[in-house]
């Protein structure tokens, strides 16, 4: 068995008792599964949308302020 299968085979045995782990919470306790989805799924939406207006302001910076490679380079070798 190649180390690649034995990965593959723990993922799955992992992947079906999650699933069934899952399943008995659901049957148990419907409240807890709900407050943990809600949770996660907030924290997406918040991480989404956060993700995003950083992009939206770095997009917006004017590439004139970052300093080429070129300068970079130099600074360094004049330092040392």
């Amino acid at each position: 068995m190649t180390s690649f299968a034995a990965i593959q085979l723990l993922a799955t045995v992992h992947r079906r008792m999650l699933w069934h782990r899952v399943e008995e919470m659901l049957e148990k306790n419907r409240l807890l599964m709900a407050t943990i989805a809600g949770f996660l799924g907030l924290y997406c939406v918040a991480a989404y949308v956060l993700v995003s207006r950083g992009l939206e302001f770095i997009s917006k910076m004017p590439l004139s302020r970052i300093p080429k490679l070129g300068s970079v380079f130099e600074f360094i070798i004049v330092r040392w």
